[in-house]
This record gives structure tokens, C-alpha cells and sequence, in this order.
């Protein structure tokens, strides 16, 4: 399920580039009420759980000094997971609560969405919300991780990965079925092959990461149950920190 909440500001607000990490605080918060009563424990609903960055029309850039200028007064901010009381309570209580505050700035929720689930099919095409972050090596788990690149194949990790979150929210095997993807190489070259994305999250120990990510379109192929998963957990790694959320571009054969 998914719901899109509708978020106004009266001045412009200023966050850091990586704020979309931080979110995940303001999530675990809402959805406090619901953990105690699912069948799911709280490390396995949130590690399902994604989320996309504000989603706005203007804002300004400022790597220098490490921060992004949200221009517009509304916004919008999409919730996603697979297991539909979680993010329901979670989208309910910020709609009732009003009002969260993030690095600073204050913001009203002045509405909220249940997004229809779309139509999934064997053969579909994504854009990013956020990058996605595939895991290649660990180096040294406490400092430097190894990221897949848009020209590798990313296909079979993917796929493990979407396939372990089937078993633990379903309690069973996932269907037998092969997966692709494939990044649009179009989209890739009109940036001179710029689409690699490097941020910084703050894991839930307090340690920092740099973590690498891949923002571009793509087409992917297989069974729609974990198409259908990947939608709304996010593709990748990290995804309980919004990475790797991902929306529609239209039906492969549309």
C-alpha cells in the first residue's frame, strides 16, 4: 500500500542534502503504535518500509555547503510498504498529528492519499525516486562498502534480495521465476554516464556511511509478485533509509 502526503510550508525551508536519511526517525515515530499488535517485529516492518525524499517543483542545490532550498510552499511525500496496516497507521498519524519538524523547519500535513495500486505486469518500466544502492563488497563493515555501477549486472542481487523479503512477508517460498533489469543506457548517455549518486546516511548505530547509488530509469522483467514488492519496499539495499523507492513510467507494452 501506499499513501502520499500533501505538506505545506510558509517560508522556504533548508535541509541537509542528505535529509531524506533522517526521515526514517520521523516513520519508526508514527508507526510506534502499530508494532506491538503485528505479526512482524519492528526491524523486519521497518526494514520494509520505504519512503520517497519531498517530493517538490523547485528547489536550489547548494553542494558547498551541503544543503537543498525547498522553494515551493507545497509538497509531497510518498509511504510505501508491503504490509498495509503499517503504512496506513503510520500516514493516519502524521495527517492527525498535523505538523512534523525536521532539521529545523517546521511543516503542516495538510493531506493525505491512499495512492490505487497500479496494474503490475511481467514486464515494466521504473523511474527513481531516490538512488539505488546495491551492496558489491564489504571492505570493512564498520568504514567502506563496494557499490554496484549502473553497467554491472544487477539482476541476480535483486533478485536474491526481493526474493528473502517475499519469504518474510508471506511465510513462503517466492514464485520460480527468472529477473532483469536493465538501466535506460539513453537516459545514461544524455549525462555522460553522471547518474551515480553519492550521499551520506547515519545507520541506526549512529555510524555514517558513504553510500553510492544509481538514479536512472529503468526496464525490468519477471514475475509481477516480486515486481509487485519491489514497488512498494524499494529495490536494492538500504531501502529502510529511502533508498531505492521507485514510480511507475507506464506498462511495458502500453
Amino acid at each position: 500500500m501506499r499513501y502520499k502526503l500533501v505538506l505545506e510550508n510558509e517560508q522556504e525551508n533548508i535541509f541537509p542534502i542528505d535529509y531524506p536519511y533522517i526521515l526514517n526517525s520521523i516513520i519508526e515515530k508514527y508507526s510506534e503504535p502499530y508494532f506491538s499488535s503485528s505479526k512482524y517485529d519492528k526491524t523486519l516492518l521497518m526494514d520494509l518500509f520505504s519512503y520517497s525524499p519531498f517530493l517538490v517543483k523547485e528547489k536550489i542545490i547548494d553542494g558547498d555547503n551541503n544543503r537543498i532550498k525547498l522553494l515551493s510552499k507545497r509538497m509531497y511525500w510518498i509511504l510505501s510498504s508491503p504490509v498495509a496496516e503499517h503504512v496506513h497507521c503510520c500516514a493516519k498519524n502524521l495527517f492527525m498529528d498535523k505538523k512534523i519538524e525536521i532539521c529545523g523547519n517546521k511543516l503542516n500535513v495538510t493531506g493525505i492519499l491512499k495512492i490505487n495500486e497500479p496494474v503490475f505486469e511481467d514486464k515494466m518500466k521504473f523511474i527513481c525516486l531516490s538512488p539505488i544502492s546495491i551492496v558489491k563488497k564489504i571492505i570493512n563493515a564498520r568504514k567502506n562498502y563496494v557499490y554496484y555501477d549502473y553497467n554491472e549486472n544487477v539482476s541476480p542481487i535483486i533478485k536474491n534480495s526481493l526474493e528473502n523479503k517475499y519469504r518474510k512477508v508471506f511465510f513462503q517460498d517466492p514464485p520460480k521465476s527468472d529477473l532483469k533489469i536493465k538501466f535506460d543506457h539513453n537516459y545514461i548517455n544524455k549525462r555522460n554516464g553522471r547518474v551515480m549518486k553519492l550521499l551520506s546516511v547515519v545507520e541506526s548505530d549512529g555510524f555514517a556511511r558513504k553510500v553510492k547509488g544509481i538514479f536512472a530509469p529503468f526496464e525490468i522483467e519477471g514475475h509481477l509478485d516480486l515486481i509487485r514488492l519491489g514497488y512498494y519496499t524499494g529495490f536494492g539495499d538500504m531501502t529502510q533509509y529511502g533508498l531505492g523507492i521507485v514510480d511507475i513510467v507506464s506498462n511495458f507494452n502500453s
